[in-house]
């Protein structure tokens, strides 16, 4: 969960990390790209300033907003920087919800911004690649679409359960345009289970 109350000495104040990561394209296996180079897989780090906004008297509800700023870098031998994105957001966090004992539900949604850098990575198209079917293209940077995603979790003594849903959407970002944007929604589900082999004997309260 981060530095907490580290920096400032205020619990409704965080400074935490904030991860993201892409997956690599193989361009001859997709048609969009085909005879264009690979895209590496790429890992986004960088700082989250998140701020409560509401919070109920026995803190089982919670309202916060996050501001989180990632740079982005390519995994490879030689990695390159590709870019910033920024992902200001809500997020509701309700423990036992609708009267689930143990259970926790998460809900999120906000728009994304990323840099000219970033968008000409993922959504250029070189003149030495364009063709008939895909012209030469060059985003600029700003605002990158919509997040939207609910999560439900629960710990039992030697077992977590969770799972999700989110969707995605690219109406009106900066690089809406570009050849290689195939769809402007994304809807993704997915659940997970973990076996805890392990914990420390002393416990400490999360928020």
């Amino acid at each position: 969960n981060g530095l907490r109350g580290i920096l400032m000495q205020n619990d409704r104040v965080d400074l935490n990390a904030s991860v993201g990561a892409s997956l690599p394209v193989d361009s001859s296996r997709d048609p969009v790209r085909e005879g264009m180079p690979d895209l590496r897989p790429t890992l986004e780090f960088g700082p989250s300033l998140d701020l409560t906004l509401w919070r109920n008297a026995d803190r089982r509800k919670r309202l916060d907003v996050r501001l989180p700023v990632r740079a982005g870098t390519t995994l490879e031998s030689h990695p390159k920087f590709v870019g910033w994105q920024f992902f200001p957001h809500l997020n509701l966090d309700v423990r036992d919800p609708a009267g689930a004992t143990g259970w926790n539900l998460g809900l999120l949604a906000g728009p994304l911004f990323s840099d000219a850098r970033h968008n000409r990575y993922f959504y250029e198209v070189a003149p030495e690649f364009a063709t008939p079917e895909r012209p030469a293209y060059t985003p600029g940077g700003g605002f990158a679409g919509m997040e939207y995603l609910a999560a439900v979790s629960k710990r039992y003594p030697k077992l977590w359960v969770g799972g999700f849903v989110r969707y995605d959407s690219l109406a009106g970002a900066a690089f809406e345009a570009s050849p290689l944007v195939t769809s402007k929604r994304y809807f993704a589900a997915g659940f997970g289970v973990s076996w805890i082999l392990g914990e420390s004997s002393q416990r400490v309260t999360v928020w």
